[in-house]
């Protein structure tokens, strides 16, 4: 199995509206931990549209009100010829598109890092964007027995298949709680 949304899932209500429905149920498969991740394995979002009104709340959040993204008439005349999203936001899209997958709800540490974070296409007012997230490299932590550490190619892309993002996300993931085997379990005396 190679792709990580082959695994049976169970609908989990959307976190805005709190309902699950056919408009805005979330698939979920049911949580991963290290010893379900392999090298290769991949994850495909659902998608979500950029808006207006998500470049200025993301303004009003961050303080950058750059013309590019918030002025229509400066926009027009630049070589995008119309506003753009902030780069940052795509990110941030990035990281709550594959949350709401919810694989690793229960396992989930910490967001380690994100490397070599690329801006190659610029994100339009209306573009839909979905993430692809491939297994990269799989490592015991050094630090935490209990957990690993997992690296993720993440290509974030529009409606028409383009990359308009990719980066490297690392991630520490707890590990399943080994139970010992029935011999080696000891009576209370």
């Amino acid at each position: 199995m190679n792709d990580i949304s082959d695994r049976s899932v169970a609908p989990m209500p959307n976190p805005r509206s709190g309902q699950a429905d056919d408009r805005d149920t979330i698939i979920a498969p049911s949580s991963y931990w290290f010893e379900d991740f392999h090298v290769g394995q991949t994850l495909v979002t659902s998608a979500r549209t950029i808006t207006a009104a998500e470049l200025a709340t993301f303004a009003g959040l961050t303080g950058d009100f750059m013309p590019i993204h918030m002025d229509a008439e400066f926009a027009a005349r630049s070589e995008f010829g119309e506003r753009i999203a902030h780069g940052l936001l795509g990110l941030v899209i990035a990281q709550g598109l594959i949350a709401l997958t919810g694989h690793i709800h229960e396992s989930g540490l910490a967001s380690l890092s994100w490397n070599n974070w690329r801006f190659k296409l610029p994100i339009r007012i209306g573009d839909s964007v979905h993430v692809r997230l491939r297994i990269a490299a799989l490592r015991d932590s050094a630090s935490r027995p209990g957990a690993g550490i997992v690296t993720e190619q993440i290509d974030l892309i529009n409606q028409d298949g383009q990359v308009t993002q990719t980066g490297e996300h690392i991630s520490l993931i707890r590990k399943r709680k080994v139970q010992p085997a029935p011999d080696q379990i000891r009576p209370k005396v």
